[in-house]
């Protein structure tokens, strides 16, 4: 029951750092925005496939529907990955802030760019000019190091305590 519960802690803490991950990263595109307005580059990836899969359930979304539905999306896609690091991290693989930077090029590179374009929500990756692909992988590095940040707090909170508690006789 113990094992399932540190299970369930670690699952819950990548959820948190998920959350503070993505949030981070919508921070990054409203700076970006502030600073460097672009010209609407139309309906974004995660709205016409949250619009996609509202028709596919025999809905006829607004396009306000449709941009909600993408946010949730995008909030969904960027804690799943939370809870997936956290589990990772229980398990054992060493996540370390070079991790997260690896994550967040794996999610813009293999979900941003390859995925959305397989999935034909997106023109292919070399048609995108240079600063357009660079913005994107400098905010999944925001991501990355987000979520890093968040599961070694969670960590480093977990040893404590079990320091204090008499459960590690290191410290560490």
């Amino acid at each position: 029951m113990a094992q399932n519960h540190a299970w369930a802690a670690s699952a819950a803490a990548g959820l948190a750092a998920g959350v503070a991950a993505t949030a981070a990263m919508d921070g990054y595109w409203a700076l970006m925005a502030r600073f460097r307005p672009e010209k609407s580059r139309g309906e974004p990836a995660t709205s016409r496939i949250a619009g996609d899969l509202l028709r596919r359930a025999g809905l006829r979304p607004s396009s306000v529907a449709r941009q909600t539905a993408g946010n949730v999306l995008h909030w969904t896609y960027g804690i799943a990955w939370g809870a997936v690091a956290g589990v990772a991290r229980r398990g054992g693989l060493r996540l370390d802030a070079g991790f997260g930077q690896l994550l967040g090029a794996a999610l813009e590179l293999g979900g941003d760019q390859y995925g959305l374009y397989a999935l034909g929500y997106a023109r292919h990756p070399r048609e995108y000019p240079a600063r357009t692909l660079a913005k994107s992988y400098a905010a999944h590095a925001v991501y990355g190091l987000v979520l890093w940040a968040g599961l070694e707090s969670v960590h480093r909170l977990r040893r404590r305590k079990a320091r204090r508690a008499g459960k590690l006789p290191w410290a560490a």
